[in-house]
């Protein structure tokens, strides 16, 4: 494969070309061997290619994280409707079964699960609620 290096820039439209293009240059002094730079862009190639394989990996987890984030606010919000219905206090916790039932009866239709098989705890009025994952993979509410 023949490279004309007048159109790099045009080939790594897109990217970080500052932190590529010190990259490639990184180690070659004086004139620059032509086979040399080639050798580099194909492993640049290689390395671009890598980074999109894992990328849909990234998405899935940031995917699960949200949803996990999404289901405390809805445990949030059910918290706080028992609490207004019956009258709680700060320092009052409901359970599960009581957030869980008919919508006449419940606030939820069912309690929410973790999708990386976290444990919510529900906690008193005063607390959010939290899931097991959130030190280790950011499930938590802000």
């Amino acid at each position: 494969m023949k490279l004309d290096f007048r159109k790099l820039p045009q080939l790594l439209a897109g990217v970080s070309v500052l932190v590529l293009w010190t990259g490639l240059t990184y180690g070659f002094s004086g004139q620059r061997d032509a086979l040399d730079m080639e050798r580099s862009l194909v492993d640049l190639q290689v390395r671009v290619s890598q980074l999109e394989r894992y990328a849909p990996a990234a998405q899935q987890a940031n995917s699960r994280r949200n949803t996990c984030i999404s289901n405390l606010k809805q445990i949030e919000s059910a918290k706080e409707q028992w609490a207004m219905v019956y009258k709680m206090g700060a320092q009052d916790t409901a359970s599960s079964e009581d957030l869980v039932g008919t919508p006449s009866t419940g606030f939820l239709k069912k309690f929410p699960q973790c999708p990386i098989g976290g444990r919510y705890t529900i906690g008193s009025m005063s607390v959010r609620p939290t899931c097991s994952r959130g030190e280790s993979d950011a499930h938590y509410l802000y």
